[in-house]
């Protein structure tokens, strides 16, 4: 690394090891950001600084390391100068342009975990091409020094790819070199949420609580959130909303990644039933107004039905994201417009009781195309099938929502949820208000 300062390196090597094992580092990233900021000739500080801002969504504080890394450009290596490049374009908006440039540092320094997670979590997120992020993690696997943390990345590729054993016996295989190994833990429990291994879920993450505890704003809650989607494929109401409550707003509460995970599991609780007390209004009250940058579509419709389910400011929430849609980049913009608009509007419907205007946001493009083009992991879009199911129910197309339920139990087995839905789905007549009841409390 190209640095004037011993003391950069170290700054950096530290964000890195914390952010490998998906620990806090608030800390670390201030260092950087220091760091950064007394070695301006550092280009790999000045791109890691941005990054740093551009996932709190300060853009523009961002461009300031950018132009700074930029004049410093001339003595950094070809490495540095197209890994700077690549920030630039994020920041910019230009994503296919970072993930070019990330893949082309991935084909010549297979060893940089780094800007191989990088390009996977924008490919896979931003981009929604999980059997490209595969095909990449597959490429440098062999270079990697770290087997465990690349095993684990693996594993979680293979899972969103659908190739749920390979999945699982890479996830074991990481836990089994490191049994802290988040993503190991994590894609195993993503494999048996997806075939509706319940009990198993259970079973393989609670002895891994203890290993919790370092873990980031984001997989602290996230951990929680499939524990308690166990618990809850169990019909375990208690011990789901315990898990709400010191689980997965124990910590960061205030910070969007509890308030997104924090809200799939109190969504789909909600939906199975459980009564969640004020929790939706404690949770609505925690999300900042001036915090409305949308930087991740998953994230706002969670919190859009966050705000909408505890009484506060829903409308002002959709209108803030409907602006921010129509002056995203050009090559986000269809994404914004053409699918996390409507799916908005169709939390509201949905939740306002217009089931019909639901409908009408969601259906034409084939649903599930839709869902998974917001973005996250299928477990988090499951929120989004289950309002869906409900929406079918409650507007009378019981043909459809038992083709969804059947294609659910096909892959999950007899949950408790999914036989009770099919039983109220193939009922005769329309849903009279004691249908409707029986749907809500299904």
């Amino acid at each position: 690394m190209t640095a004037g300062d011993p003391a950069t390196v170290a700054a950096i090597d530290a964000l890195m090891a914390r952010q490998a094992r998906q620990y806090r580092d608030a800390a670390q990233r201030e260092a950087v950001l220091a760091a950064a900021d007394r070695d301006a000739a550092c280009v790999v500080a000045q791109a890691i600084a941005a990054i740093v801002l551009l996932h709190r969504g300060e853009r523009d504080r961002a461009a300031g390391y950018l132009e700074r890394g930029r004049a410093a450009q001339a003595t950094a290596s070809d490495r540095e100068q197209r890994f700077l490049a690549a920030i630039a374009a994020w920041q910019r908006g230009e994503v296919d342009t970072m993930i070019a440039e990330l893949e082309t540092i991935a084909e010549h320094y297979p060893r940089d975990l780094y800007a191989v997670r990088l390009c996977c979590m924008h490919k896979f997120y931003t981009r929604k091409d999980p059997d490209g992020a595969l095909a990449l993690v597959r490429k440098v696997v062999p270079a990697a020094q770290d087997r465990a943390a690349m095993v684990g990345l693996l594993s979680f590729m293979e899972e969103e790819a659908k190739l749920f054993a390979e999945a699982e016996a890479h996830g074991r295989e990481a836990v089994a070199l490191d049994r802290t190994s988040i993503l190991g833990q994590h894609t195993v429990a993503h494999v048996m949420e997806a075939e509706g291994r319940d009990r198993e879920g259970v079973a393989w993450l609670r002895p891994f609580i203890d290993t919790w505890d370092d873990l980031n704003e984001s997989f602290y809650p996230h951990m929680w959130m499939h524990l308690g989607l166990f618990h809850l494929g169990l019909g375990e109401s208690e011990a789901v909303c315990e898990i709400i409550d010191r689980g997965c707003f124990a910590r960061y509460a205030d910070l969007a990644p509890a308030q997104l995970y924090g809200a799939v599991l109190m969504v789909r609780a909600e939906l199975d039933g459980i009564d969640l007390g004020d929790r939706w209004r404690v949770l609505a009250a925690r999300i900042e107004k001036d915090r409305y940058v949308h930087v991740d579509p998953l994230t706002d419709l969670h919190l859009l039905y966050a705000l909408e389910r505890g009484g506060r400011d829903a409308a002002r929430f959709l209108t803030s994201l409907e602006a921010h849609a129509a002056q995203v980049h050009e090559s986000m913009r269809g994404k914004w417009q053409g699918t996390v608009v409507p799916m908005a509007r169709a939390i509201r419907a949905f939740l306002t009781g217009d089931a019909e205007q639901s409908w009408h946001w969601l259906h034409g493009e084939p649903v599930a195309t839709r869902f998974f083009a917001v973005g996250g992991s299928d477990v988090e879009r499951s929120v989004f099938t289950t309002i869906w199911l409900h929406t079918l129910l409650r507007s009378g197309r019981r043909a459809e929502a038992i083709e969804v339920l059947e294609a659910m139990r096909r892959q999950r087995g007899d949950q408790p949820r999914l036989v009770a839905l099919l039983a109220v789905a193939r009922q005769e007549r329309n849903p009279s208000a004691e249908l409707q009841q029986s749907i809500d409390e299904a």
